[in-house]
């Protein structure tokens, strides 16, 4: 694909929809197995080759686990009312060793933001790849797996997971715990609470304190 014009904070690509080569991505890509090896292709390549800049350059990235503080934890209790729950108050007295495990895990860089409109593919499905790149940043591989596979198809995430290759367990670990905390801050921000992020509201009843407790115990 032709790049027009890159600056520092910007990319200029061809329209996509004028090529003969490439299409914007629709919904019926998230259950096909060909898209599914391409994006794992584009993922594990953005895994690898990030490590390098992000030692380089991780000082000036965003970082999604930068939103796991005390004042951004206070914002989910009360917009969600789950000031009660116990799960915090283990969260809050532990936050120090949590925050330090989860810089532990191995940074690269990270899309963040997978969903098949930000995607492009070759028509012959060899290809495919991610553009709008707002939410790029640092962080750990595991992240963006989780994410690409959420949204995925079984029998596409099997391809994607198969494609990409293994990843760090740690992160998985570490992930069980962040991830839930910075999906529900992202949920509360918005003036109604959506329905993506239910499942994380949901899980602080059923699982998250027995996560919450491995991740400590992992760290040991």
């Amino acid at each position: 694909m032709e790049m027009v014009f890159h600056s520092e904070k910007s990319v200029l690509l061809e329209d996509i929809e004028g090529s003969d080569i490439y299409r914007l991505g629709v919904e019926a890509d998230l259950n096909d197995i060909g898209v599914a090896a391409g994006v794992a292709r584009w993922y594990r390549q953005l895994h690898q080759s990030g490590e390098a800049f992000v030692r380089v350059h991780g000082d000036d990235l965003y970082d999604e686990n930068d939103i796991i503080s005390l004042e951004n934890i206070e914002i989910i209790k009360t917009k969600t009312s789950t000031q009660s729950n116990p799960v915090w108050a283990e969260i809050e007295e532990n936050l120090d060793v949590i925050l330090s495990i989860v810089k532990a895990a191995k940074r690269t860089l990270t899309y963040n933001d997978f969903y098949y409109t930000n995607m492009v593919v070759r028509k012959d499905k060899s290809e495919a790849f991610m553009f709008d790149y707002n939410l790029l940043g640092k962080g750990y591989a595991y992240a963006d797996i989780r994410n690409v596979c959420s949204v995925l198809g079984e029998s596409a995430r099997r391809v994607f997971l198969d494609e990409y290759g293994g990843f760090d367990e740690f992160e998985v670990l570490v992930d069980n715990v962040a991830a839930t905390i910075i999906t529900l801050y992202f949920a509360c921000k918005l003036k109604k609470f959506p329905q993506w992020a239910m499942q994380y509201l949901q899980s602080l009843e059923d699982g998250f304190s027995e996560k919450v407790r491995d991740l400590l115990r992992g760290a040991k």
